[in-house]
């Protein structure tokens, strides 16, 4: 009986397959459903087991957003993620069949109307959402990223291209490196560094920590208030600012130190760019950039999550992150096979990540925008400098990504 379901369908889908769509395919689902899940045997299974069913359906249900906003550390392959929705799709499926057998199988007048009616419901339902969502902008250059993420998975993630690629412009990559230790993030740091270079034409800007910017914030909050320039570290923060706006991609490298999370050099960095912050003043420029976050260290997960706090603050589209867990100060200590294995990791993570294109923002961000916008105009009103810099560049009445 399993195999019928995976044979019939697939053998139908090489039938009058019309623009990516297949009859033969639906035809052969909708025999498999009227033949097998409408039996009395199967309806009963269902209704006993629905509780299973509708909890595997919620729990797929919470993987399905997690991967769908990326809030995952890595983009699985597509292959998996296709596997995955259709299992969860047919999960939640039996299980609604399963629940409507046993409380929603009553008869009324609103169930009478519903069952001469639903047909022609059906039959529209998403005639007026796909056509608007074909129209809209965003989506007309769909089958070019579709045909991409293709070439990726037949490439294995060899040679991805990403967008700058297309357009042969080398792509640009602001690297910050959170210890002047070179230890094992800096080793780490290198292998990830010379995959992205292997990719294809990549140019690094390296910043290391904290020769890169030895003064501490003193929290003058001179920046909060548009004087960035009058910052007592301003010959520092300067160039680095300048490299983040002109990067296509971020790379943040760091040590995980003791019960802290980051080094001290690290966490300056990000007060130095406290104006950055959607509720200050973000820049156009980082909502279309792409991140990825490296740690090494007992508790690599505890330097990952603030650093990627901050970066979406910032409005950083995609947020990725990778920690290792070493329990020497030494990669060379390490047993060969696990150093082959991390290293195996870190160029496969490097692929992924120069591979992955842009995508929608977190919702986390659209919040945080929405959020931003109804203080500043509710309660910092004009004057301020957050309230003018949105003023200035429109985003009271547009989102800015």
């Amino acid at each position: 009986m399993t195999l019928l379901f995976v044979i019939l369908p697939l053998a139908g889908s090489l039938v009058l397959d019309i623009g990516g769509k297949s009859l033969g395919e639906y035809f052969a689902w909708f025999l498999l459903g009227y033949f097998v899940l409408s039996g009395e045997n199967v309806q009963a299974k269902l209704e006993k087991y629905r509780v299973w069913l509708l909890a595997a359906g919620l729990a797929c249900m919470a993987l399905e957003i997690l991967w769908w906003f990326d809030i995952a550390i890595l983009p699985i392959p597509q292959i998996w993620y296709d596997i995955f929705s259709r299992v969860y799709g047919w999960v939640m499926i039996l299980a609604l069949m399963g629940v409507g057998r046993r409380h929603l199988d009553a008869d009324g007048k609103f169930a009478q109307y519903m069952s001469r009616s639903s047909f022609s419901v059906y039959l529209f339902h998403q005639t007026e959402p796909a056509g608007a969502d074909g129209a809209h902008p965003a989506n007309q250059r769909g089958g070019n990223l579709r045909e991409l993420r293709d070439m990726q998975e037949d490439t294995g993630g060899e040679g991805a291209v990403w967008d700058q690629e297309i357009e042969g412009i080398a792509m640009t990559i602001a690297v910050f490196l959170g210890s002047p230790r070179k230890g094992n993030t800096y080793r780490a740091t290198k292998i990830f560094l010379d995959e992205l270079q292997k990719c294809g034409e990549v140019r690094l800007i390296e910043f290391q920590l904290p020769g890169a910017l030895p003064g501490f914030c003193t929290g003058c909050t001179l920046c909060l208030g548009g004087q960035r320039e009058k910052c007592p570290d301003a010959q520092y923060v300067t160039p680095i600012a300048e490299a983040l706006m002109e990067a296509d991609a971020l790379v943040f490298a760091t040590p995980h130190y003791g019960a802290c999370s980051m080094p001290g050099a690290m966490k300056n960095l990000l007060d130095h760019l406290a104006f950055l912050e959607m509720n200050v003043a973000p820049r156009a420029e980082m909502f279309g950039k792409k991140a990825f976050v490296l740690t090494t260290g007992a508790g690599s997960a505890a330097a990952v999550k603030p650093i990627g706090t901050f970066l979406r603050h910032w409005g950083v589209n995609r947020v990725y992150a990778r920690g290792f867990r070493m329990f020497t100060d030494r990669w060379s200590n390490m047993p060969e096979k696990k150093q082959a294995r991390y290293e195996a990791a870190l160029r496969r993570a490097a692929r992924k990540f120069y591979g992955t294109p842009r995508r929608r923002p977190y919702l986390s961000s659209i919040a945080h925008y929405h959020m931003t916008k109804f203080i500043l105009k509710r309660y910092v009103g004009e004057g301020s400098y957050p309230y003018e810099y949105w003023k200035e560049r429109g985003w009271f009445r547009r989102r800015p990504f």
